[in-house]
This record gives structure tokens, sequence and C-alpha cells, in this order.
């Protein structure tokens, strides 16, 4: 059970008294009421979208609200309306006004609108209605427009592929980095990215408060085995997800694919550690 705040007086070792918050001051009608009405008359998104989100949800907005003022329309009214037909016309629209040459870009449009759509309404948009523009944009759309609705494949790089990009990136490249400590950040980060599989977001944002360097004793052979756990902060899906994902790395024989020696390296050239006789 929670604890209740003090409603006593207590005494001093001064000689004096200190009188606690009375009921009155702790929780009032008129607070409660307050608080009721607030809750009733507030918006609050249903969701946790990350910033990147939020940008293209307010850069839709701002199109429908263009549409809408062309055809004289209240753009929330309307999109609550959520009328098919009129979801239709703002997609030609959007069409008419800008290139759009795939019909994934119109689809992510109008996925974007569907979010647009919880955050003004406070609930999903009708699956009906969202299948046929779906089926519309595939569809009729595609053809009267001329859009391009193959998929491309992205393969992802195997393991040998792997290995020739970092031998090339320490070994073949000709090319010069304004600082060559950036030759080893870069190094760093794409071993991060590969046993990871992290986003690019995630990993260009870490700093030396998420990097725990560590020794821990091998239960069996009773070895002192330095390890490196690496904290995601930055992660898409970080609002949702009450723990930040942290990974563990071991030392490699091999330096350049060993994840603690691009990072203690960069380390000491920060002078990073805290004890004195490290840096």
């Amino acid at each position: 059970m929670p604890r209740r705040k003090k409603l006593t007086t207590v005494n001093l070792s001064s000689g004096g008294s200190y009188s606690s918050q009375t009921t009155d001051d702790v929780c009032t009608l008129d607070d409660l009421a307050r608080k009721y009405e607030e809750a009733l008359s507030e918006t609050r998104p249903t969701t946790l979208y990350a910033p990147n989100t939020i940008y293209h949800v307010e850069r839709i907005q701002r199109l429908f609200e263009e549409y809408c003022g062309k055809v004289q329309l209240d753009p929330k009214v309307t999109l609550r309306e959520c009328a098919t037909a009129r979801m239709e016309n703002f997609l030609h629209w959007l069409l008419q006004t800008f290139t759009i040459k795939k019909t994934s870009t119109l689809t992510t449009y109008w996925r974007q609108l569907s979010q647009l759509y919880i955050m003004w309404t406070q609930r999903r948009m009708d699956p009906a209605v969202m299948r046929q523009i779906f089926v519309f944009i595939e569809g009729p759309l595609t053809e009267e427009y001329g859009m391009d609705n193959e998929e491309i494949e992205k393969p992802l790089m195997e393991a040998d592929d792997f290995v020739e990009l970092i031998r090339y990136h320490w070994a073949s490249d000709i090319n010069g980095f304004p600082n060559e400590r950036q030759r080893l950040q870069l190094a760093a980060i794409l071993l991060l990215a590969a046993f990871t599989g992290s986003r690019p977001q995630a990993l260009l944002n870490l700093t030396y408060g998420d990097l725990d360097l560590y020794i821990e004793k091998n239960t069996e052979t009773h070895a002192d085995m330095l390890r490196l756990g690496v904290k995601l902060t930055k992660t898409k899906s970080r609002q949702k997800r009450k723990r930040p994902k942290t990974y563990t790395f071991n030392l490699d024989d091999n330096p350049i694919f060993c994840v603690i020696t691009h990072v203690v390296s960069l380390a000491f050239d920060d002078s990073a550690f805290g004890p004195p006789d490290l840096k």
C-alpha cells in the first residue's frame, strides 16, 4: 500500500514544532473536481511516437491542411469524418501537386495520415476505409498516374562481404580522412552495426556513459576476462521499451574485428577513464 502523507504535528529538538499539511491541504474536493475536468477536456496521445515519426506526421498535417484550405473544408472535421471519396480526392491532389513516382511513397503518406487521424481523434481509423484506400492506391491510382509499384529487394550483406569491407577500410583505402581518428571511429560504428543490427542513429549518439568496461572472472577457467557493455538508448522503440538494449562484447583475437580494442583506443585518446593512472 502507498504511504499516506502525514497529517500530524512533529515536535522539534529546538523546542519548536512543525505542522504538516492538513487534510484539506493534501486533497480538496475543488482540486479533485478541477483535475477531473482537465482529464475530460485534455487530448492526450494514445501511442508514444518517435521524434522522426512526429516530424513526418506534422508534415502530412501541413499538406492536408493545405488541401482543405484549397477546397474550403475544416481539416479536423474532414479527417474525423474520413469519407472515402474525400480521402481519395486528397490523394489525387497530392499526385497532381507533387512529384510522386512510386506507389510505396503514396502508401507511406496514407499511413502517416492515418496516424494523424489517431492523434486527432484518439481512435484508429475504420479498417474497412484503410483497406479500401490501400486497394485504390495499388490499383486505379497507380495505373492512372503511372507510378512504379515494384518492390526493390534489400539484400543483407554476407559475412564474406563484410570481412572484405573491413579489410579494404584498413588496408586498401587510398582516401584520407581530415583526421585519421575518424577511420577508427568509422570502423567501430561498422562493427557495432554488424554485430547489433542497429540503425545508424542509435550508434551515432553513443556516449561514454552508455559504455561499461569491466573485468569478469570466467567460471570455468577462473581467468579474468575484459568485457564491454554497450547500452543503446536511442533505438527506434526506446519510448515503448522499459529497459534499453544492452549488448556485451568480449575480446577478439583479431583486433580489426574487436569492438573492445576500438572503443578502448578512442577512450585513451579522449582521456575518458576515471582513474588518473589510466589517462
